[in-house]
């Protein structure tokens, strides 16, 4: 994994492309959506400590 992150990062093609999806991504995720899956993490590992 660290090596594809090195190769993301030294390769500026590469890099732009993954920058480009991840906001294209990010503009189709629904926040209400997400928090609470986040909140069922948090409250989950705080059960097991």
């Amino acid at each position: 994994m660290a090596n594809n992150a090195i190769e993301i990062l030294s390769n500026e093609k590469l890099e732009n492309k993954f920058k480009t999806q991840a906001f294209e991504n990010a503009k189709i995720i629904d926040i209400n959506k997400v928090i609470p899956l986040y909140e069922a993490i948090y409250k989950r590992a705080i059960k097991k400590s």
